[in-house]
Formats: structure tokens, sequence, C-alpha cells
């Protein structure tokens, strides 16, 4: 099947996130005898170095980019006045809130994978936002955002969403019919070193990372400094590691006075993040905010790290059992949670065991390639029908 895939950003080398697990399903849909080609817009800022995926990756081809400035929203609505040329493919998937508008005049059949419902996530970040302005502009955005998807979304053969929660959130709030929901992936044979020791640094070693720049994320560490790690260091050795991509300068402006302490620690960049990660006792996201899977929670359960986090962070992710010791909803539940996994290597291991197999069945990139074929030959199959 020839795809082409016509995304809203990129990066290569790939960084974690939504976009880094395009790469991975692209490279698997290209070793299993698909035609590839990659297309669309990227940021200025991207680091998406076209000539060095090229060389990397010589079976799949690299069409036409254009650069923008702003955000996915700004450029949605300059897309609407944009004419947009869509090379003929047998699937056009369309990655991104930004090229929501980009397939009304595509002829091929298309998929709009939207990665999460932007509505949702400004209404959320919205809600979150302790100042004003902030605020408003998220207000804004949701509902700028809200009315694009009320336009564009049924002009699409399947809208794809990568969490359950989601997908019946966006069913409900436009009423659509075509929506389906298909996890990101995780190839865990080739992600090392995986974590296999479980027996405590000599100071428990506990980590948060996400960037810093998203401000529910900065929340999220303010809460946690204030009313958990504060409150923990009375009752355990502990070392708290913060890797939030960006300077210390920037981390120490904007929460001075939580960070003045000898056990904390700010990382700001590593060269191997999984080794990083897996020298870590236990990981701690305490999202206040956020929408579709979080790839920080799966990649930190796929390299077998103990792993703590709010219902944000582990939305959308089955999490039922034992695997629900996990999920703190409160400070009081993640001091409690901490303390029981400090005591105890056979707590860190089960829990890290649990959390690693759900990776396992849910989000392999074997399988989770072959929903997408059978989505893209469904698709396929009925435009083919429709047009006689």
């Amino acid at each position: 099947m020839n795809i082409l895939f016509y995304v809203s950003n990129l990066s290569y080398p790939p960084m974690e996130g939504a976009h880094a697990r395009t790469l991975e399903l692209i490279d698997t849909l290209a070793s299993r005898g698909h035609s590839i080609t990659l297309s669309g817009f990227l940021k200025k800022t991207s680091s998406f170095d076209k000539s060095l995926y090229q060389k990397d990756h010589s079976n799949i081809a690299i069409g036409t980019f254009r650069e923008y400035s702003g955000n996915y929203i700004s450029q949605a609505l300059k897309n609407i006045f944009t004419k947009t040329n869509i090379p003929a493919a047998d699937i056009v998937h369309f990655e991104g809130f930004a090229v929501i508008s980009c397939g009304i005049n595509c002829k091929s059949p298309k998929i709009l994978s939207l990665i999460d419902p932007w509505a949702i996530r400004q209404s959320r970040k919205a809600a979150a936002e302790s100042n004003i302005t902030k605020k408003i502009i998220f207000r804004a955005g949701a509902i700028a955002s809200k009315i694009l998807e009320k336009i564009y979304l049924n002009k699409y053969s399947y809208v794809h969403v990568v969490s359950p929660t989601d997908a019946a959130a966006l069913e409900k709030s436009h009423d659509l019919k075509n929506v389906v929901h298909i996890p990101v992936s995780f190839d865990q044979q080739n992600m090392s070193p995986k974590k296999t020791d479980y027996s405590t640094n000599k100071r428990l070693k506990v980590v948060f990372w996400g960037d810093l720049h998203v401000e529910y994320l900065l929340e999220s560490l303010r809460w946690y400094l204030l009313h958990v790690h504060q409150v923990i260091t009375s009752h355990i050795d502990i070392d708290f590691y913060i890797l939030g991509r960006t300077s210390k300068a920037y981390i120490f402006e904007k929460i001075p006075a939580l960070l003045n302490s000898s056990n904390t620690h700010i990382i700001e960049w590593t060269e191997d993040l999984n080794s990083f990660l897996t020298s870590m006792d236990i990981a701690v996201l305490p999202d206040l905010s956020g929408t579709g899977l979080k790839n920080r929670t799966l990649h930190a359960m796929a390299l077998g790290i103990p792993t703590l986090g709010s219902t944000f962070a582990f939305e959308g992710i089955c999490i039922e059992g034992p695997a629900s010791k996990a999920i703190c909803s409160t400070s009081q539940d993640y001091i409690r949670s901490l303390k029981e996994l400090s005591s105890s290597s056979q707590s860190r291991t089960e829990l890290a065991h649990t959390l690693k197999n759900i990776i396992s069945s849910n989000y392999d990139t074997t399988a989770i390639a072959a929903k997408w074929e059978r989505l893209y030959n469904k698709t396929y199959d009925a435009t083919l029908r429709s047009r006689g």
C-alpha cells in the first residue's frame, strides 16, 4: 500500500513524545513492505533533519515540507486559506491538529490522527491555569479548536485519537461516528537499558521529568514539591531529581523557594535518557492536567521503572488490579506509596513488572502497526465501494 503521512511537525533524531512514536510507526510500516512518503509542515524551530533522516531511512521518501511559526491552533486557522496540494496515494494519513483543514480537497482515502482532541486539551489547560491572561488565551483556543473540529472532523473517513477516554469524549462532544482509538506503540525489544535491579540506592532516588515550559507540568512539579516532597523527606532519606528540559535558571526563577535543599537536583540535559531513568528507584508523574496517552508514563512503564502518577498521568491506560497501586489521587497517596516502595524491594519489583506487562500486552509495536493496517484497508475498501 502507498501511504502518505502528511504531518504537522516532527523531530529527528526523535525525541520523547507523540511524534517519536509516529516515526516508529512509519519505520515499522515501511519494514512490512508499504511504500511510505513523508510530507507536510515543520515548525521553524523543529529539530527534524531531513538529510539525516533520509540517509538513515533510504526506504522512506521525503516529500515537500513547508515551515511555519506559532502554535498549532494559529497554523490550523492559516491553513484554511492556504492552497494545499496533496499527492495521490492509497491512503493519506494526516497527523496533528494543525493540518485539520488540509484534507478538505484530498481525493484519496484519508484519516486524521489528532493524537488528542485539542478543544478538550485547551479547556483542561484553562481550568488548571492560575494566570488570568493565560486562562483567557486557553479558553479562546478551546473555542477556536471546537469550531474547527465541528467543521472538519466529519470530512475524514476516520478521526484517530490515542486514548479511549478521549475517543468517548470526542464522540459525545461532536456527535461523531467516525472516531477510532489506537494507542501509541513502544518497541520494548529496542528499548535499552531496562531496569532489572530493584535494590535501592544508598539514598532513594526519585525522578520527575517533563518539559517544564508546559505550564501544567510546571504546576505539577510545584504541587509535588510543596505537598509531597517536603513531607516525605522527614520520613525517608531521599534524593529528588528533576529533568525539566530547560535551564536551572528558568526553574529557579519559577519555583525558587521550593528548590533550596541539598536533596533536590536539577538535571538540565542527559545524553542517554533511558540509562538515566533506569538508574532511579521510582518515577513520579503528578500531572495536574493533559489529554491523550502520556508518553512519559508509558516510557517509564516500558523501561520497568516503579512509577507513581496522577489519574491524568495514567488516563486512557488500562490500569486494573495490582497496577492500580500506581495511581495516586492525593498527596497522602504519594506519601503512603513512597513509604511502602522505599521499604520493600518486592513491592518495587512487583509494581514495575505489572506495569511493564501492560505495555507488552497493549502497546507492542508490531500489534499497533497491524491495527493501523486494518484501518487503512478498511478505509481504502470503503472509499472504492463508495466510488462504485
